[in-house]
């Protein structure tokens, strides 16, 4: 039993054991394997841009992905119907549109537009939604329509305004 206590009575008033400082251990990088490659090095310049590339279709389809869990779930509500085909100046016929509210308040416009000229069209389209109380959003796409192309584009407007009316606009690009 008295060794058993010399024992503990040793190992409490004994000295610490000294601090190892250990080096922290580096994994290798795209930048320091290139190190031994030179600078230019076709295959990792073409590794990086497969990345990149990767990396971009991923954000798209979360994106997507998203967009078709909020059409599921309806979380849009109608707020606006605009029926009349406007003519712009560039040769764009726009209409009819309908303009709903997301889950967050933020208009989402839609609408059918249309190529009336017989070359391409590249166009900054806007849309500027106003409110009762005098509020105003807007939201813009660049586009490029073939000879007598049509397609629906969908434009978000950050604001949360409820809408009561909807112009267009066009600016050649």
């Amino acid at each position: 039993m008295f060794i058993c206590v010399a024992i503990a009575a040793g190992m409490l008033t004994a000295a610490p054991l000294p601090e190892r400082h250990l080096r922290h251990r580096h994994r290798a990088t795209a930048a320091a394997a290139s190190h031994h490659r030179p600078a230019g090095s076709a295959d990792l310049v073409l590794r990086r841009r497969i990345g990149r590339l990767l990396h971009l279709a991923q954000l798209e389809q979360r994106e997507r992905d998203l967009h078709y869990f909020l059409i599921r779930v309806r979380t849009e509500t109608r707020a606006l119907i605009d029926d009349e085909v406007h003519t712009l100046d560039v040769g764009l016929q726009i209409g009819p549109a309908v303009v709903t509210r997301d889950f967050l308040g933020n208009p989402i416009i839609r609408a059918q537009i249309h190529n009336l000229q017989p070359h391409a069209v590249f166009a900054l389209i806007e849309a500027q939604v106003r409110s009762n109380d005098g509020h105003t959003g807007s939201a813009a796409v660049a586009l490029s329509l073939a000879a007598g192309d049509n397609r629906i584009i969908e434009l978000a407007c950050p604001n949360g305004i409820l809408p009561s009316a909807l112009t267009w606009t066009a600016t050649a690009l």
